[in-house]
């Protein structure tokens, strides 16, 4: 089968259906055909089974038979890199790929993420504001890169108010932004507004962003505030999810004191 809109349909289908079945079919379609531009669906098939090692042998492979998708291979290495903990590998590929396309929201999302990892935090931010500048993206992406930004603030340059103005110019574009929800929640945690975090955490979960460290900040919002039943109930659920984590088991057992 040639590498055309048939192909593709019958690829997504069983992606839907069974990985391994569009694994093997990408596998036999390449043999068919010895065109390398399938390398990169059978890398792609690898990817969504987390095994990322097979993945960039395969995408080597499409590179090296000079397959015609390049930038698509590239993005899927620098992936495969990334989910590897490769993350000076992954970085030098997306560089690449933004020399070839300065403002993809996708290169620089990954390379906002890379450099969290990297700890280079000031140019991740510098990033992102570039590319708000290049005024190319749509809302969604703007309001993604705008969270991200405030993460960055919040988490590791410790500027709370700049973390605050970022999440709600985010979530001025997209109400629906669960993460910048979260954002606020550990904002308004931090400068004990614990109802205020309340709030927020809930949004977030309301939106199904409810993640443990979610429940987590819930717990210790109620905590703070001597409800402590309601605090031991979300804690439940957290250490429900992670019975080994010591972080958990020591407030439940000074909540069940107090």
């Amino acid at each position: 089968m040639d590498l055309n809109k048939e192909f593709l349909e019958k690829y997504n289908d069983l992606m839907n259906e069974d990985v391994e079945k569009a694994l093997n079919f990408s596998i036999n379609c390449l043999k068919e055909s010895n065109n390398p531009d399938f390398y990169s669906y059978i890398a792609d098939c690898y990817m969504s089974l987390e095994d990322y090692d097979n993945s960039i042998q395969t995408l080597k492979l499409a590179l090296n038979e000079n397959c015609n998708n390049i930038s698509f291979v590239k993005s899927l290495l620098g992936e495969s890199y990334f989910y590897l903990g490769d993350f000076k590998e992954s970085n030098n590929i997306f560089l690449e790929l933004k020399k070839e396309n300065p403002n993809s929201f996708f290169v620089i999302a990954y390379l906002m993420d890379i450099n969290i990892y990297l700890e280079k935090y000031d140019y991740a931010i510098e990033l992102g504001e570039e590319i708000l500048k290049s005024k190319t993206l749509n809302n969604n992406d703007t309001a993604y890169i705008l969270v991200n930004i405030g993460w960055i603030y919040l988490k590791y340059k410790n500027n709370l108010e700049k973390s605050f103005t970022y999440f709600k110019d985010a979530l001025n574009i997209d109400e629906n932004l669960g993460r910048a929800y979260i954002g606020l929640g550990e904002y308004y945690y931090s400068i004990h507004e614990y109802t205020d975090a309340l709030i927020n955490y809930e949004k977030a979960i309301d939106l199904q962003e409810g993640t443990i460290d979610v429940y987590f900040g819930i717990a210790m919002c109620y905590k703070a505030l001597k409800q402590y039943e309601d605090a031991l109930s979300y804690l439940q659920i957290v250490h429900q999810a992670d019975s080994t984590n010591e972080l958990y088991i020591k407030e439940i057992a000074e909540i069940e004191k107090l």
